[in-house]
């Protein structure tokens, strides 16, 4: 498990996933798709396009769907499921770092509820008789604490993030976070085929999960977790003084 938030490859991910989106949608939508359909079944090595058709196949056969308007369509629904696995692994990993270092925060998220008390848990005393030490302990019930904070962000309107956190997210964060749930919910439970617009796909990743990154980086400021941004800021930092010696040895000789 590391030892620190990792907010730059959080960042990374989702700017290289959006990049990825856009580079296929581009294509996508330019290539007048039905004129290779014959030549889906046995694409001509010599086309600019076997491999973008050899993936549109695989979709198609898995997915059931008929045309490859439909692939295109249902690529870009597939883009906001994944938007929605990001935030909740993102705010997942977040949390997993808090109460490592503050464990006191996740009484009321672990083990079981005491009787007539809602808001303190007991752990099982089989799980503390089988744990090797009492970090091992605590890093297992982090994870589980975790868990339950980064799920049912839209009933609870990400309150306990907010809770564990001691930072308060902007509400139009939230409303605009709980829209990619509300859609993704529509995606996946309720089977609707609602085309979802590039824009919608980009607006997701570019304005939305960049923004709740710079909220949980400044959750985890506030609450003293080091990040990967710092650790590249030091190397960097170090590096600068390496050249600045050298430079003076120059000087002097």
């Amino acid at each position: 498990m590391s030892a620190k938030f990792e907010i730059q490859r959080w960042q990374g991910t989702i700017e290289r996933t959006l990049e990825g989106f856009l580079r296929i949608d581009e294509i996508l939508s330019a290539v007048d798709l039905d004129k290779y359909k014959p030549q889906i079944e046995d694409p001509p090595k010599n086309s600019p396009y076997a491999d973008l058709l050899a993936g549109l196949k695989k979709i198609q056969e898995e997915s059931h769907v008929v045309t490859f308007e439909q692939a295109h369509a249902l690529y870009r629904r597939q883009m906001i499921v994944h938007a929605v696995t990001i935030i909740e692994s993102m705010i997942k990993d977040f949390a997993v770092q808090l109460f490592l270092r503050r464990p006191a925060r996740m009484t009321s998220l672990v083990g079981h509820s005491t009787e007539g008390n809602n808001t303190e848990r007991s752990v099982p005393f089989k799980l503390i008789l089988q744990a090797k030490s009492k970090s091992s302990l605590i890093a297992g019930l982090a994870k589980e604490a975790a868990t339950r904070v980064a799920g049912k962000l839209k009933e609870t309107r990400f309150k306990r993030l907010e809770e564990v956190g001691k930072h308060e997210l902007p509400d139009d964060l939230k409303d605009k976070l709980i829209g990619i749930i509300d859609l993704r919910n529509l995606i996946i439970h309720a089977h609707s085929e609602k085309n979802v617009v590039t824009q919608k796909v980009v607006d997701a990743y570019k304005t939305t999960l960049k923004k709740l990154s710079g909220e949980l980086e400044a959750m985890a400021r506030k609450n003293s977790i080091p990040t990967d941004r710092e650790e590249v800021q030091k190397v960097i930092e170090e590096l600068k003084k390496q050249k600045s010696q050298r430079q003076d040895k120059q000087m002097d000789a």
